[in-house]
């Protein structure tokens, strides 16, 4: 039996208007951070919650939340957070909130840049990752420069100049977009073959592992409750993901880790191009970056943000400045196949590319790629 899951619109309380779900982040079964849309495009934040006296403990513990009971929802406007409390502040003060997962992080832009806020005590390891993402990528690619610890979680941040690489900018020329997927790929490189920083004293100050089997269990997370909630139809993925095989044959490198066409940022004007989100930096095989920037380029063309032509042509340009190793290619096709099952997942919780997102679960499923 298909169990209930947060509907695809719910009326606010304050306003009486419709939200539109936009897209949901899993937490198990039982909860989801959730993403509305109003009819002026704003987005509001939110969760849900199967367990009703859950739902009513946060609701009393969050200010300028609102609940609806009936939904299991509860929508947080404007930076409400109990566990993020600079938020809401900084949104009153003027800031623009680009980006909110409820009681795990946002971000907000505002005049000196951007500010990053997870909950206090876990900014530390933000900075430390950011840290060693600069020092891994000396003059090959930009990254964001820590401007200002502002407490109780908040890190002020510069801001890259620049656009991501979704698509080629309006009134620029494709040959600029596909220049820009090679340094895109050269800047990678330089990543993948910098030495990995040393852990300190007690094993700390290390990147984390991010192996094989790390890389099956991130797929399963995205599966499992899409099976749950009936957005899926349930399929034995073993077949596509044993590709992977249990441990990395190859040393591992650092990687990004979430690396696709949104995470490099590029201007015309500027020396390198920027490398964002550094916080998955780890270490594991070069191939799970090469795979993930492979597949979104597919999705990117699935979706009509690109054609078809000038997504294989940003592949291209991307893996000529790569210059993969031939060990680094005999992995991307299992990556890049549990790559696309993990989108097919992730889609699955957009009610626009559910569709989509079944046809790219079939596709996954019905080749699963050869063990090397």
């Amino acid at each position: 039996m298909t169990e209930r899951f947060v509907a695809d619109r719910v009326v606010s309380p304050a306003t009486g208007e419709p939200l539109l779900l936009r897209r949901a982040w899993p937490r198990g079964t039982d909860h989801a951070l959730v993403e509305w849309e109003q009819a002026d495009g704003r987005r509001v934040a939110g969760q849900w919650f199967a367990d009703p006296d859950r739902l009513e403990r946060v609701a009393a513990a969050t200010p300028g939340a609102s609940a609806l009971p009936g939904e299991g929802v509860l929508l947080q406007p404007d930076g409400a957070d109990r566990r993020l409390p600079r938020v809401r502040a900084l949104v009153r003060a003027g800031g623009r909130l680009v980006a909110h997962r409820p009681e795990r992080r946002a971000v907000v832009r505002t005049d000196r840049g951007y500010v990053k806020a997870v909950r206090p005590g876990r900014e530390t390891a933000l900075v430390a990752r950011f840290e060693q993402a600069e020092r891994l990528a000396g003059t090959a690619f930009a990254v964001p420069r820590l401007l200002e610890d502002m407490g109780e979680g908040a890190t002020l941040w510069s801001a890259l100049p620049g656009e991501p690489l979704t698509r080629p900018a309006a009134g620029g020329r494709v040959g600029d977009w596909l220049l820009d997927w090679y340094r895109a790929g050269a800047a990678l490189a330089v990543l993948h073959a910098a030495e990995p920083p040393s852990p300190g004293p007690g094993g700390q100050g290390g990147l984390p592992r991010h192996t094989p089997a790390d890389e099956k269990e991130t797929v399963l997370r995205w599966l499992r409750p899409a099976w749950r909630f009936g957005l899926l139809p349930h399929a034995d993925p073993d077949p596509v993901l044993a590709a992977l095989g249990e441990e990395a044959g190859a040393p591992l490198r650092p990687v990004h880790r979430d690396c696709y066409d949104k995470q490099f940022v590029a201007a015309p004007e500027a020396e390198r191009i920027g490398l964002v989100d550094l916080d998955t930096l780890a270490l594991g095989e070069p191939a799970v970056d090469v795979a993930n920037v492979v597949a979104h380029l597919e999705l990117r063309s699935a979706q009509g943000v690109v054609g078809p032509a000038r997504a294989r042509a940003a592949r291209a340009a991307f893996l000529a400045g790569l210059e993969p190793d031939e060990a680094t290619l005999r992995r991307v096709p299992a990556y890049a196949a549990a790559t696309r099952l993990r989108l097919a997942g992730v889609y699955a919780f957009r009610p626009r590319w559910r569709g989509l997102a079944r046809e790219l679960y079939a596709s996954a499923l019905e080749s699963p790629p050869a063990p090397g």
